[in-house]
C-alpha cells in the first residue's frame, strides 16, 4: 500500500503510540493471522508446491 499514512504519538513518561487507518490495521491483523502457527506452515508448503509445479488445475463450481 503506497498511500499508507501513520502518525507517531510521543507521550511523556508513557509508551509511544502509532495511529494508522482501520484498513491498514485490518491488513496487519490478517497478515499476522496468515503467518502464525499452522497457517504459516500450510502457506509455505503451498508456495513450495506451486514453485515446484505440483499444482492441480480445477474448474470453478457454479452455484
Amino acid at each position: 500500500m503506497d498511500d499508507v499514512e501513520e502518525l507517531i504519538i510521543t507521550r511523556k513518561n508513557r509508551k509511544d503510540l502509532v495511529l494508522i487507518s482501520l484498513e491498514e490495521y485490518n491488513a496487519l491483523k490478517e497478515t499476522n493471522y496468515l503467518l502464525s502457527g499452522n497457517n504459516r506452515e500450510k502457506l509455505l508448503k503451498s508456495l513450495e508446491e506451486a514453485k515446484s509445479g505440483k499444482t492441480i488445475q480445477r474448474g470453478l463450481i457454479e452455484e
